[in-house]
C-alpha cells in the first residue's frame, strides 16, 4: 500500500506536469484549477519517502518544496506586489535547497573549483544580458534572487566529491534547469514576449525540481553503503 502511495503522487506529479505544459502551448490564462497540484504532488512524493527517517537534510528540501508550492500559487495571480512576494517565496525555497545540500558538501577539488568557475561564468553572462531590462525598482530583489539561486547551484556542485553520481548529477542538473527557467521567466516578464520562451519555462522549471527531489531521495529511497568517492 506504502509503494502505490508513493508511486500515486508520483504519477499525479507527471501527469498534471504534462497538462500544465500542453495549457501553456495552447492558452496564455492562468491554470488556476491544478498549478498548485505541481508542488502539492512532488511535496507528497517526497514525505512518503522520508516520513520514517526525517533527517534535517530532508526536512529542509520538504519546506523548500512547500516554500516553491508558496511561489507557484503567488504568480498566478497579477496585483500589486504579488511578483515580489512570489519571488520571495522562491528565493527563501533557493536557501533551504542550499541548507540541504551543504550538509553533503566537501571542500572543492581542483576539478570542481574548475567546475565553478564555468557555472559562476555562465550565471554572470545571462545576468549581463538580463539585468538592463529589469525595471529599477526590481533590481534589488532580483539581484538578491539570482544570487540566492547562484549559492543554491554552487552549493549542488559542492557536493561532487562528496556522493555518488547518482546522487550528484541529477541535484546539479536541477539546479542548472533552475536558473536557464529563471532566467527565461524574466526574458518572458521584462523582455519582449515570446511564445517559444513561454513554452520552455514551465518545462525546464518542472523538470528541475523532480531531478533535484529524485536525486536527494536516493539514499533514503534505497540502502546503500557509504558514498563512493569520486575522483578529483
Amino acid at each position: 500500500m506504502l509503494a502505490q502511495d508513493r508511486s500515486f503522487w508520483l504519477r499525479l506529479f507527471i501527469v498534471v506536469a504534462v497538462i500544465d505544459i500542453v495549457h501553456v502551448t495552447l492558452s496564455d490564462v492562468p491554470a488556476y484549477g491544478y498549478k498548485p497540484l505541481l508542488m502539492l504532488s512532488l511535496g507528497a512524493y517526497a514525505w512518503q519517502q522520508t516520513r520514517a527517517r526525517q533527517t534535517p537534510q530532508t526536512r529542509a528540501l520538504l519546506f523548500g518544496l512547500a516554500f516553491a508550492w508558496l511561489g507557484d500559487v503567488l504568480l498566478l495571480f497579477s496585483g500589486p506586489g504579488l511578483f515580489e512576494l512570489g519571488l520571495g517565496a522562491f528565493l527563501v525555497m533557493q536557501l533551504l535547497y542550499s541548507r540541504a545540500f551543504l550538509l553533503d558538501a566537501r571542500r572543492p577539488s581542483s576539478r570542481t573549483w574548475v567546475l565553478i568557475g564555468v557555472v559562476l561564468a555562465g550565471i554572470g553572462a545571462l545576468m549581463a544580458r538580463l539585468f538592463p531590462l529589469v525595471p529599477d525598482a526590481l533590481r534589488l530583489p532580483v539581484l538578491l534572487y539570482m544570487t540566492a539561486i547562484t549559492a543554491m547551484t554552487l552549493t549542488a556542485l559542492c557536493r561532487r566529491e562528496a556522493v555518488p553520481p547518482a546522487r550528484f548529477w541529477p541535484v546539479f542538473a536541477g539546479a542548472c534547469l533552475f536558473v536557464c527557467s529563471d532566467y527565461l521567466l524574466a526574458l518572458e516578464r521584462f523582455g519582449t514576449p515570446n511564445a517559444v520562451v513561454r513554452f520552455f519555462v514551465m518545462p525546464t522549471y518542472l523538470l528541475a525540481q523532480y531531478l533535484i527531489v529524485s536525486g536527494m531521495l536516493q539514499p533514503v529511497a534505497q540502502s546503500s553503503g557509504p558514498p563512493a568517492t569520486q575522483p578529483a
